[in-house]
């Protein structure tokens, strides 16, 4: 009775261990008490920080940034911003995915489980693998213009529904704003922005 009891304790902390763990590897929504908050605030030794921005082609040929914060609604800037990031820099995304999955299963040595045999059933789950042509620039081009297609139709219901008071645009382009404080003070920093999308030049080089 008592080897059962523990057997059944082990199973079950074994079981949310892999949910927590599927919290760090996977965007999951936020449901407590499993997703991660931060309980306090580190200093960052970042020197550089970026801003997407998405901007329109009006009728009249001019390029307007839309950013009214119902602009895209249901989708707020913050998880539209992430998810762009996460298309745009899709390699990183998926190195860092897999450095996750290894510190979660780094942790599980104590329990009565077959490691490699998890690992392997949870890295069939990722979105993305390694060397796999999701990452390629082609394959990111394509989530790109599906994405864009759909933030456009999307500001246009917004549009006509009164929920915002933007322009008529015909064409999105995603563009990204960079402040660089390496060499000056943060004060002095000039920002640069520059295209990372459009339909007709696709993934601007370097991305």
């Amino acid at each position: 009775m008592k080897g059962g009891t523990e057997k059944h304790v082990s199973v079950f902390i074994a079981v949310m261990i892999t949910v927590q763990g599927l919290y760090v590897v996977f965007p999951l929504p936020d449901i407590w008490p499993l997703a991660n908050y931060s309980m306090f605030s580190t200093a960052s030794n970042f020197k550089t920080a970026s801003r997407y921005d998405l901007r329109g082609l009006a009728r009249d040929g001019s390029e307007v940034t839309l950013d009214h914060p119902q602009a895209f609604s249901p989708l707020d800037r913050v998880r539209l911003a992430k998810g762009i990031d996460r298309i745009v820099r899709r390699e990183d995304f998926v190195r860092g995915q897999q450095k996750r999955v290894e510190s979660v299963f780094s942790h599980l040595g104590f329990l009565p489980l077959d490691r490699a045999r998890l690992k392997a059933a949870v890295e069939k789950l990722l979105p993305y693998k390694e060397g796999a042509a999701g990452v390629s620039v082609r394959a990111r081009e394509n989530d790109l213009a599906l994405l864009l297609d759909y933030l456009l139709s999307r500001y246009e219901r917004n549009r006509t529904a009164g929920i915002h008071d933007g322009p008529p645009v015909k064409k999105l382009g995603l563009y990204r704003t960079r402040w660089d404080w390496t060499d000056v003070p943060p004060w002095e920093v000039v920002p640069r922005t520059e295209l990372v999308y459009s339909a007709e030049r696709g993934l601007v080089d370097g991305e």
